[in-house]
């Protein structure tokens, strides 16, 4: 954890990650010393990175006593924004994804927001990209929710992809007196936030697009589906269990079904690019006794669950859906 004394001495810890982005730091790191609020310190934590990151680091340090660079052996994205929480001085903390870039007013609104409301968690809105875009501001009007209703809204629909994004809030630094990202998991970022947004006392939200997120097409091709992916299947299962002991009824029939759809999803990508008949049988049990807990809570039916319909009882759905079929063209005739 970050020493006491230190802590506050400035406003604004940024947390980076970086590995094997050379092509990409620059605009990263130079959004972020172009912001209109520069009372900040920049963290780059060099994952061990095979590239000349290191050195690019180092160079943005020498000229820039914002810039603060720790190196370490490579031990991932979630170990290296640990290791920089546990030294970030700031009141508020921001993460950004270093082939990620920002708005020139990404912290001066996220700030602002926070301070002007009391907030815990300060959010804005973020873009998909492809490629360099320009600016945009839209001038979003903010809402001011509990962190409960915030989670709702978002696991419910009406606020989409907002409980599961790290880099597009800030957050007050108690956030992380007693939360770490869970190491050697590619999605320690899901498996966090939505904790921290329930315990927060007030989060302020707005729109305006701060924050753009890279998509590289040809990397995300390249790697494919992976054993590891299977991770993704933690995130509803602590979700269960955390909104279980919060005894928030309404969020853990919202994950149950998270989970349902969840399995029959990683089923179909393992089935798909896994040569692996045991790891297919396990998820399947899985999704048969999680299909056979739910049916008792609400109908789970071929026309409501489709696909988990047709891994569990494939001979039935082959039939449901020939003589569908067939009396479709009766129908039509």
């Amino acid at each position: 954890m970050s020493s006491v004394f230190l802590r506050n001495s400035m406003k604004i810890s940024i947390i980076t990650p970086v590995y094997n982005v050379e092509n990409y730091i620059h605009r990263c790191i130079d959004s972020i010393l172009a912001q209109t609020f520069s009372d900040f310190e920049l963290i780059l934590v060099d994952d061990g990175s095979p590239d000349s990151c290191g050195n690019i680091c180092e160079e943005y340090a020498a000229r820039d006593n914002r810039v603060v660079v720790i190196h370490q052996q490579n031990r991932g994205q979630a170990a290296a924004r640990n290791r920089a929480l546990d030294m970030a001085r700031g009141e508020y903390i921001a993460f950004v994804d270093s082939d990620d870039w920002v708005h020139p007013r990404f912290l001066e609104v996220l700030c602002r927001n926070a301070r002007e409301h009391q907030a815990t968690v300060s959010v804005c809105g973020h873009r998909k990209v492809t490629g360099n875009v320009p600016f945009t501001e839209d001038g979003t009007p903010l809402e001011i929710l509990p962190g409960t209703e915030f989670v709702r809204l978002g696991l419910t629909g009406q606020i989409p992809n907002r409980v599961w994004l790290l880099c597009d809030k800030l957050f007050r630094w108690e956030c992380f007196e007693n939360i770490r990202m869970p190491e050697g998991r590619i999605n320690e970022d899901n498996a966090t936030v939505y904790k921290i947004l329930y315990e927060a006392d007030r989060v302020a939200f707005c729109d305006e697009p701060l924050y753009y997120y890279f998509y590289n097409e040809s990397s995300t091709v390249n790697q494919g589906f992976r054993r590891k992916h299977l991770d993704w299947l933690l995130v509803p299962e602590e979700m269960i269990q955390y909104f279980t002991e919060k005894q928030d009824l309404i969020l853990v029939d919202k994950c149950r079904k998270m989970y349902l759809s969840a399995l029959e999803d990683m089923f179909r990508k393992v089935k798909a690019n896994l040569n692996d008949p045991a790891l297919e049988q396990e998820l399947k049990e899985k999704l048969r006794d999680l299909y056979r807990q739910e049916k008792k809570r609400y109908p789970i039916t071929i026309k409501t669950h489709p696909g988990v319909m047709e891994i569990l009882y494939p001979r039935y759905a082959y039939l449901y859906w020939t003589m569908q079929g067939i009396l479709g063209k009766f129908k039509k005739g």
